[in-house]
Formats: C-alpha cells, structure tokens, sequence
C-alpha cells in the first residue's frame, strides 16, 4: 500500500469511528453537557435562563435561579464570548446515578481592541432524577488565556 494509501485509510477510518463513537445518546450526561454549552453561548436575552435550568440541579440550580435579571444579562448575554470548542477528557460513572465528566471548554472573548482565546478545564458531576440527567455541580481546575494581541505599557 503505497502512503497516500495509508494516509487516506486512517483519515477514513478516524472518520468513521468518529461518526460512529462520537455520537452522544439523547438524555446522556454528555448530551446534557453538550445542550447546556450550546444554550449557553445562545443565550439572547433574560427569557432564556429557563432553558439552562432545565439541564440543571443541586448547586448549579441554586446559582441560576439566584441570578436576577442584570446579572444574568452581564454572565451570559453581554459576556462577548464566541465558542471555539467542547472536549471530553474524562468521564466515569461514580456510583449508580451519579456521572463524573472532566471537560475543556474553550472560547474567544473580545473586548475593546484585545482577542483573548480561554481554554477552562472543568469537573461537572451529573445527577440522574427520574430518569433524566441532570449537572449538579462544576468546578473549575484550570483556566488558560492566550491573548491575542500585544501586551503593551
């Protein structure tokens, strides 16, 4: 097999298997991180905050529901962030109905003149409720910002 051969059949391959073993299960705690962070950064106005607490429980519900209106609209809709990526570094099952998933998310804030790419490395642990998962808690272990633009004094 010559190399553009070889080449060809891992990018196929890799294709594939990322098609096939990609795919997240509706329902799945990896689906509901997935929805929450696509809703997240969608987020147009007030109105909405009802569609992040629906993927929510424990503390991350009680955060929510405790934001009023202005700081809702300064967390998600005034935030300027522009999502770059989602990827799944860790997950495990802790006990039945409790689901551990250590992520990377990452994003592009612009403010003024700078772009700032930020790269969060977090822990989201996911409750089952009826059936239904749910994000119970995050929290953040790492946190990268690459700017974009000179630093100057």
């Amino acid at each position: 097999m010559s190399i553009k051969g070889f080449v060809l059949s891992i990018a196929a391959l890799t294709l594939v298997s990322g098609c096939h073993f990609g795919k997240k299960e509706e329902g799945s705690p990896q689906r509901i991180l997935s929805d929450y962070v696509s809703r997240s950064f969608a987020v147009k106005d007030f109105g909405e905050k009802s569609r992040l607490v629906e993927l929510t429980t424990g503390e991350v519900k009680e955060i929510l529901d405790r934001l009023d209106e202005a700081a809702f609209k300064e967390t998600f809709v005034d935030s300027r962030r522009e999502f770059v990526h989602l990827k799944i570094k860790d997950e495990r099952q802790l006990e039945p109905g409790k689901y551990s998933i250590t992520y990377e998310l990452a994003y592009v804030t612009k403010c003024d003149e700078n772009v700032d790419k930020v790269t969060n490395k977090k822990h989201a642990v996911f409750v089952n409720e009826e059936g239904k998962w749910r994000i119970s808690s995050v929290q953040n272990l790492k946190t990268f910002i690459e700017h974009q633009n000179e630093i100057s004094f």
